[in-house]
């Protein structure tokens, strides 16, 4: 996690920088925030009766976001933008599960097995950059199109309302890199020259590039194992990990002194 925290840190330097940098170049600062839907493997969906470690990192329900992004005009009549930011998303849920009777604890030897509380985690911090594409359609309204190439760090726990046995107590997802692309859409409009309304929405595709072998052997913790690959004989198939993310904010926007949009 060191790593990532400095990599985090490195980045707010560059995006701070850059933000002072392309001030005198109309550089405008999209903040923003909203809902996460997880797709394909990452809302698989959980069994009324156990829960297979190999599924637990992908096991999500909802989803929040938090992100800020940069955007620098290279063409004179600003339709086409370089982009680049930063993105937080929050995967969870909350179910109640079946232990079978038998695995051991509290429920052992037990006829009917002992209903816990399964709650997995993921976070997910997302570098982007790529370009947008602004439709000057209307001096106040812009509709947009963007394409990002992206880094993706993912972490995460898996939590139990009690421990039956060793397999069901906190586990820890293994910090991991994933690199991926990013389509999104939007509209952004103008309150006046320095201040917008933006809606959005975007598909990411999270482990495009990266993807590796499980190591669910280890109790303590369980890697993302995305890549398909044979453990104790059986084959695992891989997973893509992809979600829409939908998202409202505000538009800042840095223009020259003097000089009117």
């Amino acid at each position: 996690m060191g790593n990532l925290k400095k990599f985090i840190l490195s980045f707010f330097i560059i995006f701070l920088f850059a933000g002072t940098s392309f001030s005198q170049s109309k550089f405008s600062l999209i903040l923003s925030g909203g809902y996460t839907a997880p797709l394909g493997n990452l809302h698989t969906e959980v069994p009324l009766v156990d829960s297979l470690r190999e599924d637990w990192p992908y096991q999500m329900k909802v989803a929040y976001n938090l992100g800020a992004a940069g955007v620098f005009p290279i063409t004179k009549q600003r339709n086409l933008n370089i982009m680049f930011g930063i993105t937080y998303t929050a995967f969870s849920n909350s179910i109640d599960i079946i232990v079978p009777p038998g695995t051991g604890g509290i429920d052992a030897g037990a006829d009917t097995g002992t209903t816990i509380t399964f709650n997995p985690k993921i976070h997910v911090f997302t570098l982007n950059l790529g370009l947008l594409y602004k439709f000057n359609l209307d001096k106040k309204l812009r509709p947009m199109l963007s394409f990002d190439f992206t880094g993706n760090f993912l972490s995460g726990t898996v939590d139990f309302s009690s421990s039956p046995s060793k397999l069901y107590t906190s586990t820890d997802i293994k910090s991991a890199f994933r690199g991926g692309i990013q389509f999104g859409a939007g509209l952004e409009y103008m309150v006046n020259d320095y201040f917008g309304l933006y809606g959005g929405m975007k598909y990411n595709f999270v482990n495009l590039i990266g993807k590796q072998a499980d190591n669910s052997t280890q109790t303590v913790s369980i890697a993302l194992g995305d890549k398909e690959h044979t453990e104790s004989g059986v084959t695992r198939s891989g997973k893509n990990i992809s979600y829409i993310q939908l998202s409202v904010g505000a538009s800042l926007y840095f223009q020259p002194p003097g000089e009117k949009k």
